[in-house]
C-alpha cells in the first residue's frame, strides 16, 4: 500500500497515512482540522556505483575530476 503524506492547515503538522486510496484521510492526526492538503514526499537514494557501471561517460576524467565514481 503507498503511504500519503499530507499537511494540516491549521497547526501545521504533517503526517502520513498508509492506505490504499488518499480519499479516507479526512481530518489531521494531530488536532483533529479538517483543512488539510497532500504534500509531496521526498526520498532518500544512495548508489554505491553511477548508473554507468563506474565508467565515465565521456571517457575523459581518468583523474576524477568529473565526481564519477566517487
Amino acid at each position: 500500500m503507498p503511504i500519503f503524506n499530507y499537511r494540516c492547515s491549521d497547526c501545521s503538522d504533517e503526517f502520513e497515512v498508509l492506505s490504499k486510496s488518499d480519499d479516507s484521510v479526512t481530518k489531521c492526526s494531530n488536532c483533529g482540522g479538517k483543512n488539510i492538503k497532500k504534500i509531496f514526499s521526498s526520498f532518500d537514494f544512495n548508489m554505491k556505483e553511477p548508473v554507468t557501471g563506474g565508467k565515465c561517460p565521456t571517457g575523459g576524467c581518468s583523474n576524477g575530476s568529473c565526481g564519477m565514481g566517487q
